[in-house]
């Protein structure tokens, strides 16, 4: 079964996931630094970070920032191990 769940920098496994999955699929213009990821994760509240699960196994991330009148997805991602697999 598939799942999204918003995660903070104490998930440390997920939050790890997605921050190398960042790196990878994302060069370092397309994406912000680290740390102010780290805190907009932490204390941004329209800022969502999320992991896709996939069986309560970690698969992507969708990053989305949420406005008065709408929604914007930053960065969406699936692991290169799970590409292909319908995860998207």
């Amino acid at each position: 079964m598939i799942a999204i769940k918003k995660i903070n920098t104490s998930d440390s496994v997920n939050y790890k996931f997605i921050e190398d999955l960042l790196v990878s699929a994302f060069p370092l213009q397309e994406r912000r630094e680290l740390e102010l990821q780290k805190e907009f994760t932490d204390n941004n509240p329209k800022f969502s970070n999320n992991v896709i699960l996939w069986n309560d196994q970690p698969v992507g991330f969708i990053t989305y920032w949420e406005f008065d009148k709408f929604f914007y997805i930053e960065h969406f991602a699936i692991s290169p191990d799970a590409r292909n697999g319908g995860y998207g």
